[in-house]
């Protein structure tokens, strides 16, 4: 009898050591995974934004006489500064803009064609799909770039404030093998650090080792953020590693995205816990098209990537993203609300109009 007592008392010791292995493997799975995939993707977003700086930081001072001309060129080249990645080219649009050298129409090109910090995010995870995204926003752009002078008058910015773009940016022979031996010997750990870093991620990314197979298109993005990465962090002087890279993408940057990352996979893994807000979701999407509208309104980038997130793990349709990618422009138009919250407020209600619009036309023609 005592051993059929023991016999048992085993037994239901080992369901109970059995469940709760069962349980903490439906605890720590998921927070594992997200976490991978938020290390990934802030890697990634780490060395895109290298490579958007370093080209920024290149370019600075010489882009001002580029926009003088017909309202076709400052659209055309309002666009191409929004449609690159991240928030620098926005910022420069809004300066021209408060210089009054641009008018309103091109800086709506900019704000609809942006997405921010959250390009990075997209391109990292679904660069064809991104590419094909920034492409057709960036035609759409013109266009209602275009519409808004037609409707609201064309004339440039009658109230120019008085920033100025900072030109005191050192500059460097490319290749300087004197500046790059100083520049190695003063920081060799760091630069060897990155080589290493970018070297094993871009080579297990494209291996397929870490996340998901990558296609064809994603081994080349990768392929050229590897070789123009590699050259940066060979031959850009120690001021730019130092300002550029570790107090602005570093310690700015890459804290919020990693964050919102994690942030954006866990409310996704909750959500889809909780049946109600799943149902919501699924049987609602009209609901969550107009949320991803306001939200985009708030001057930050960070809660457009839930939706990014949603829509990347086929939890909603194209038409939220559309929606989202059109009315957000991350932080890029904070600097507008220090010259005007007038114009602020006029091109975030541009944006919204138009996201919803679009977003709507999407839903109702291939969505429903």
């Amino acid at each position: 009898m005592n051993d059929l007592h023991h016999h048992n008392h085993l037994h239901d010791a080992h369901n109970h050591l059995q469940h709760t292995s069962e349980a903490s493997n439906q605890i720590f799975s998921p927070a594992l995974e997200i976490l991978e995939h938020s290390i990934i993707i802030a890697l990634m977003v780490l060395f895109m934004m290298l490579l958007v700086e370093y080209l920024h930081v290149r370019s600075k001072g010489h882009l001002e006489g580029v926009f003088k001309g017909s309202k076709w060129k400052q659209y055309i080249l309002c666009a191409l500064l929004g449609a690159t990645p991240g928030c620098f080219g926005t910022f420069i649009v809004v300066t021209f803009y408060s210089h009054g050298l641009i008018g309103l129409g091109a800086l709506v090109t900019t704000a609809i064609v942006t997405s921010g910090d959250e390009a990075y995010v997209f391109f990292a995870r679904a660069p064809e799909l991104a590419f094909q995204m920034t492409l057709g926003l960036f035609f759409l752009s013109i266009f209602v770039g275009w519409l808004t002078d037609l409707l609201l008058g064309s004339d440039q910015n009658s109230d120019p404030c008085h920033l100025e773009l900072h030109h005191g940016e050192e500059s460097w022979k490319f290749f300087d093998k004197s500046r790059i031996k100083t520049d190695w010997s003063k920081e060799f750990f760091l630069r060897f650090s990155l080589l290493a870093v970018l070297i094993a991620f871009c080579y297990l990314q494209i291996e397929g080792v870490l996340g998901h197979e990558s296609s064809v298109f994603a081994k080349v993005f990768l392929g050229l953020i590897l070789v123009f990465g590699s050259i940066i962090i060979i031959e850009s002087p120690s001021h730019f590693l130092q300002e550029h890279f570790l107090k602005h993408i570093v310690k700015a940057h890459l804290p919020r995205i990693f964050l919102w990352t994690i942030a954006a996979f866990s409310i996704i893994h909750l959500t889809f816990e909780w049946q109600y807000l799943q149902e919501l979701i699924t049987k609602h999407p009209m609901v969550v098209l107009f949320v991803s509208g306001l939200l985009g309104m708030v001057p930050e980038s960070g809660p457009h990537l839930i939706f990014l997130t949603l829509f990347l793990e086929n939890k909603v349709g194209f038409s939220i993203i559309l929606t989202s990618s059109i009315v957000q422009d991350g932080h890029g138009l904070i600097p507008l609300l220090a010259h005007s919250r007038s114009d602020f407020l006029k091109v975030k209600l541009i944006n919204l109009l138009v996201g919803l619009f679009f977003g709507g036309i999407f839903y109702l023609m291939y969505e429903v």
